[in-house]
């Protein structure tokens, strides 16, 4: 009887382990990061939970955002998880990245010259440190302010 015990004990703590190591999603995922002090992107590639690259990109953002202005440090926040075990596309369209794009190509729509940009860019991201509905509620703002005025 204890012996039958001890294999029901083992085969739970053996195929719970391996649930937590298979369908973590560090396993086998990249994360997407955003710096809401300067718009760049960061990359980070999990593999057997272990971080196998690390990549930082400059963003049509962040080459808008003035040097002095940028912070010294990062403030990430995660805005996307890819992973074969969790399929969303999201993120694809509703994430900051996305956001992003909406903001550049309003922007790029309206012909806005560049020290307006990178004022417009230095508060979009002002906002975005706050929260991201706050980002996105100056970036519905910026619409039907240019909406109107056209």
């Amino acid at each position: 009887m204890k012996r039958n015990v001890w294999i029901i004990v083992g085969i739970a703590v053996i195929s719970t382990a391996a649930l937590y190591f298979f369908c973590n999603e560090k396993l086998w995922c990249t994360y997407i990061d955003v710096d809401t002090n300067s718009g760049r992107m960061r990359s980070r590639v999990y593999r057997m939970h272990l971080l196998a690259s690390e990549t930082i990109e400059e963003t049509r953002v962040s080459r808008l955002v003035p040097v002095e202005l940028r912070g010294t440090n990062g403030a990430w926040k995660i805005d996307t998880m890819h992973s074969p075990f969790v399929r969303s596309p999201h993120y694809q369209f509703h994430g900051t990245i996305a956001d992003f794009n909406r903001f550049l190509k309003l922007l790029d729509m309206y012909s806005v010259e560049d020290a307006k940009r990178k004022h417009l860019a230095s508060t979009a991201l002002t906002h975005l440190r706050r929260d991201l509905a706050d980002f996105r509620n100056y970036i519905q703002k910026l619409e039907n302010t240019v909406v109107k005025n056209d």
